[in-house]
């Protein structure tokens, strides 16, 4: 937030849990993910600590750190690139079919009266 000029303290729509709930439709299946990958780095934490591989654990740490960074990026990316195809194929239909607003169209026509009879 910072680097784009905005306090670090407002909310916005840009942490992970938000863009993995727009773009997988679904908080259920966001909440899914990052509790499978909690899980997941928990067991790499848990077999370093047994193993006694600390440097190998920082860098794990680093590169999952990295990782998000890049995740996050890639899905805010995709997800601008998506809104903005779609508002061009909005354009893009409301050019091919623009709605015809002349009066006559607008106005409701009158109804016909019978012909006479004599």
């Amino acid at each position: 937030r910072l680097a784009v000029g905005r306090s670090p303290f407002s909310a916005d729509r840009g942490h992970l849990h938000h863009l993995l709930s727009r773009r997988f439709g679904s908080a259920r299946i966001a909440l899914t993910l990052m509790v499978l990958c909690a899980i997941r780095l928990a067991a790499i934490g848990l077999a370093g600590e047994h193993l006694g591989l600390e440097t190998i654990m920082f860098s794990v740490a680093l590169l999952t750190f990295l990782g998000y960074l890049w995740l996050t990026r890639l899905i805010r990316c995709s997800y601008r690139a998506a809104r903005r195809q779609w508002r061009h194929a909005l354009i893009q239909i409301s050019r091919a079919n623009p709605i015809n607003r002349t009066p006559s169209r607008m106005a409701p026509t009158p109804c016909r009266s019978p012909p006479s009879q004599p």
